[in-house]
Formats: C-alpha cells, sequence, structure tokens
C-alpha cells in the first residue's frame, strides 16, 4: 500500500531528479499468542544495477490489536 507519494528525489549534492518516489506501509499478521523473535528482510535487495541497497526501513513497529490491514 502506498502510504505517500512525492513526484521528486533528492540525489548525490542535492540535486533533485523528476523521478517519482513512494512510501509504502505494509501490515503483516502474526500469532498474538506467539512472541515475535526476528524479522527476516533481504539480505542483497538491489535495482536495475543500483551500487547501494534500495529498501531502505524507516520503522518497524508491532500492534496489540492483533489485526493487519
Amino acid at each position: 500500500m502506498v502510504a505517500a507519494h512525492g513526484d521528486s528525489v533528492n540525489g548525490n549534492g542535492r540535486a533533485q531528479s523528476t523521478r517519482a518516489a513512494n512510501l509504502y506501509s505494509v501490515a503483516v499478521g502474526v500469532d498474538p499468542h506467539r512472541r515475535l523473535a526476528s524479522v527476516a528482510l533481504p539480505t542483497r535487495p538491489r535495482y536495475m544495477g543500483a551500487k547501494s541497497p534500495v529498501l531502505h526501513v524507516f520503522a518497524l513497529a508491532t500492534d496489540r490489536t492483533g489485526s493487519a490491514s
């Protein structure tokens, strides 16, 4: 689910690109009766030959309501 959209991104040296950027939000259901021990993310996310990972995790949280939406 796209949580936010921007019409440009900042590049090297603070130059802006007209390439669009999206911020995604994902909810994953887990068993509320078990303790969450870890979260596995891709080890080497790459996109179109990028030299650095393109997966940036800004936040990770748990929700005790037990609902994933």
